[in-house]
């Protein structure tokens, strides 16, 4: 009985670090790209000019600051044309769920696995959901900004692209959540066997 208690103490003792370690680098993940618009978009994107690459990080798409654009095809006559996508609120409310996760993660409180769970839920959910929200104003942005002909086969979706940081924040993200709901169905496997 006391070697059981001494794995349960050490598997807890794991989730404790692991799970506040995982989400914060899911937390790290909006410094880095969501969404990119190619560099061969024809004629360019907002104030790139062809060549040039734009990305959008998360922190970008929930605050609504500019993007990162590539200095070397910056072009002074494009100023005119836009790159802002403004502010999503489903990234913002996906990153503050990961917060709370990362935060209820490392507590002692009793509720603290269905917290992890239901914060960690919805991040997924807000950061798919969020992400396709703004894929889909950005190909719209990029498909109204297109002087030239599109090559034959090729649609504006084909040079907007999902970047690392959005897929880095959701395997990270969606990592936690397994972890939780297969200790839960181990627990319930192992109450049902005892």
């Amino acid at each position: 009985m006391a070697e059981v208690r001494e794995r349960a103490n050490r598997r807890l003792a794991a989730s404790r670090l692991l799970t506040p370690s995982a989400l914060g680098l899911a937390l790290i993940c909006f410094l880095f790209g969501f969404l990119a618009v190619s560099c061969g978009t024809p004629g360019g994107y907002g104030r790139t000019g062809q060549g040039g690459e734009t990305t959008y990080t998360g922190l970008d798409l929930a605050t609504g600051t500019p993007p990162t654009v590539d200095p070397g095809h910056l072009r002074p006559e494009l100023a005119g044309r836009t790159d802002d996508l403004g502010w999503h609120p489903m990234i913002l409310l996906a990153a503050v769920a990961i917060a709370v996760g990362m935060v209820a993660g490392a507590g002692r409180f009793r509720l603290r696995r269905r917290v992890v769970v239901t914060a960690t839920a919805a991040a997924i959910v807000l950061l798919v959901a969020g992400e396709l929200v703004a894929r889909q104003r950005l190909v719209d942005q990029v498909a109204d900004q297109v002087r030239r002909p599109l090559p034959p086969g090729h649609a504006a979706a084909d040079y907007v692209m999902v970047a690392g940081g959005f897929n880095g924040a959701l395997v990270l993200t969606g990592s936690v959540l397994a972890c939780f709901v297969v200790a839960y169905l181990r627990r319930r496997s192992a109450a049902r066997t005892t």
